[in-house]
């Protein structure tokens, strides 16, 4: 209780198109785990969220579509591409996921807002 599910659920979605250049990039070996198991995480809290019906919550009030929307429209007008450098879909993903990461947050302060039981003034 306190915890937006859908602020989870988009770090989740920024880490899996931030982290897709495992794949196609030459990275050292810590790296590559840190990545993994920062991904997996994620991915174990979003799936115990979703399995304790966090995604119900009354207070998790914004919609997805209006935080994931904005970021891939700006990821694709504003985005700098090299089809050169790792594929152009790879590199679309990792703008999208900077540009989305700045608004993941905006789900928990609405739903620390529209908590009543909250007893913090600010």
């Amino acid at each position: 209780d306190g915890v937006s599910f859908k602020t989870h659920l988009l770090f989740f979605i920024v880490f899996s198109a931030r982290f897709l250049n495992v794949f196609f990039c030459e990275q050292s070996i810590f790296l590559v785990l840190y990545k993994v198991l920062l991904w997996t995480g994620t991915l174990k809290v979003v799936i115990l969220m979703w399995a304790l019906g966090s995604r119900e919550d009354k207070r998790d009030t914004v919609p997805l579509v209006v935080v994931l929307v904005p970021p891939a429209v700006v990821a694709l007008v504003f985005g700098v591409y090299s089809v050169e450098d790792h594929g152009l879909i790879v590199e679309l993903l990792w703008i999208f996921s900077m540009y989305l990461e700045s608004v993941a947050m905006l789900p928990q302060y609405i739903y620390c807002y529209r908590d009543m039981d909250n007893r913090c003034p600010i």
